[in-house]
């Protein structure tokens, strides 16, 4: 079996794939940090190589790369926001807001895109303005997407890291929030064709997929467009099957009850909601109100 080191493997993909060292390089190292790192003159950092590799569609876990205390802490404060928006507990969230203070301060960290959004989220569950959590997310999305929304959705940028995907279906949740439910409606759509059509990693898309679903499944049932929001619920449930995702499937259930009982079928739509109901049992959460949208991947 052939052994490689991280930048051949890096090199090697890049041109099977047909990106130049430009368009993988653009927003999260210079090009000739990029042409270093492939001459395997320079090992990249964690966040340098993750960055790389999800451009690329491949597992980060191919290779070990040297973990160090800054970027452990960094890591461990995402994690942390996850499990309480997982375990939907915002009652942590001012102790995790105190720890992250704290850890910027010790560690002298400099906030990563994907930290800065995990903050934003923080602050939306904190009941911050919306205004104020999408100027915070676009902040963290210019680090490495200088270009605005329109020049984006215009030019369909090549490629996109999973931390910026997760950063533009939160941009998405925020222009919902503040009644500009076209340019979120634009925004799900263009990720959901960007995650369809192109190659990437599988573990990485089992986590976003099925939550930009039952984002754009539940903005067509805002609009009474119920055909359509039941077909981006199955599609998400398929999914959550295909990848074995437990989390968004019971609320992916829920959502097609609801849009099938909308439509007059009744009968389907008490199945879809005992599904619902035994998944949750099933995972042990608590029976609790279904959330609007889904604001990471889980």
């Amino acid at each position: 079996m052939a052994k490689y080191s991280v930048g051949e493997y890096i090199y090697n993909v890049r041109k099977r794939k047909g990106y130049t060292q430009e368009e993988l390089a653009e927003g999260i190292c210079t090009t000739g940090t990029l042409s270093k790192i492939e001459n395997g003159n320079r090992t990249p950092s964690i966040s340098i190589y993750e960055a790389l590799m999800q451009r690329l569609g491949e597992p980060a876990s191919l290779f070990s790369v040297y973990i160090g205390e800054k970027e452990l802490a960094a890591d461990n404060f995402c994690r942390k926001v996850i499990r309480i928006l997982a375990r939907n507990e915002v009652e942590h969230l001012d102790m995790v807001m105190e720890e992250y203070g704290a850890a910027l301060v010790k560690y002298h960290l400099k906030e990563s895109p994907i930290m800065l959004c995990m903050k934003a989220i923080c602050h939306t569950m904190m009941q911050y303005p919306p205004q104020k959590v999408l100027e915070e997310l676009l902040d963290a999305l210019r680090m490495t997407a200088p270009e605005n929304f329109e020049t984006w959705m215009r030019e369909k940028r090549k490629l996109l890291t999973f931390d910026e995907i997760v950063i533009w279906n939160n941009i998405a949740i925020q222009y919902k929030y503040m009644k500009q439910s076209d340019r979120a409606l634009e925004i799900w759509k263009m990720l959901r064709e960007y995650l369809s059509v192109r190659e990437v990693d599988e573990d990485e898309k089992a986590k976003i997929y099925p939550v930009i679903l039952y984002n754009l499944s539940g903005i067509y049932a805002q609009r009474n467009l119920y055909a359509e929001a039941v077909q981006y619920s199955e599609e998400g449930i398929r999914n959550c099957v295909e990848f074995g995702k437990l989390f968004p499937l019971p609320y992916l259930l829920h959502q097609k009850s609801e849009g099938l009982l909308a439509l007059g079928e009744v009968h389907s739509a008490e199945e879809y909601l005992r599904k619902s109901e035994l998944v949750l049992e099933i995972i042990k959460k608590k029976h609790v109100k279904i959330m609007e949208e889904m604001t990471a991947a889980f």
